[in-house]
C-alpha cells in the first residue's frame, strides 16, 4: 500500500530493437504523475492512467504494476510521491522516442530523489535482490590491479 498522494508510474517496455524505453512526462522527475485513488487499487489505477495518458487502449490489460520503489521523495510545489515500476508485454510502436533509464539517470541531479531510480534500474536488471556494495578505490590502486591482470587503464 503506498501511503503517499501521487505515483510516478515508469513504464518499462522494450522498442523495436529489444532496448527498455520508459517515457519521460512533462515533470522535473522523469516519470507520469498520477493522482492516487485511495479506494482503488494500484493493480487497477496503473493500467488504466498509462492507457489514458499514452493513447494506447490496448495497454489496459497489458501492463502490470512489477514493484513500488521506496523511499517515496517529494516532487517541488506538488508533495510526496512513490514510484511505480510497470511492465507491458506490449513493445513500443515504431518511431517511439522515449528514454533509456541509464539516460535518465546521468540526466538527473544527483539528489536523494535519484535512489528509488537507481533501485528501479536495479530491478529491471534482475539485479534487485543482489548485494551491491560499493568500494574505493584510488587510481594508483586500480593501477595497480590493471598491471597484476595485464590490463592497461589508458
Amino acid at each position: 500500500m503506498i501511503n503517499t498522494p501521487f505515483a510516478i508510474v515508469l513504464l518499462a517496455r522494450l522498442d523495436s530493437e529489444g532496448l527498455i524505453r520508459i517515457p519521460r512526462g512533462n515533470l522535473a522527475m522523469p516519470g507520469l504523475l498520477l493522482q492516487l485513488d485511495p479506494h482503488t487499487s494500484l493493480a487497477r489505477q496503473v493500467p488504466a492512467f498509462l492507457a489514458r495518458e499514452l493513447g494506447e487502449p490496448d495497454l489496459l490489460d497489458a501492463v502490470r504494476v512489477t514493484e513500488i520503489i521506496y523511499p517515496s521523495f517529494e516532487i517541488p510545489e506538488m508533495g510526496e510521491a512513490t514510484l511505480v515500476l510497470s511492465t507491458s508485454s506490449a513493445r513500443w510502436p515504431a518511431g517511439s522516442n522515449h528514454s533509456l533509464l541509464p539516460q535518465i539517470l546521468r540526466e538527473m541531479p544527483k539528489i536523494k530523489a535519484r535512489v528509488p531510480y537507481m533501485k528501479a534500474l536495479q530491478h529491471l536488471m534482475g539485479a534487485d535482490n543482489d548485494r551491491i556494495d560499493a568500494v574505493e578505490v584510488t587510481r594508483d590502486e586500480l593501477l595497480k590491479l590493471a598491471k597484476e591482470s595485464k590490463n592497461t587503464l589508458d
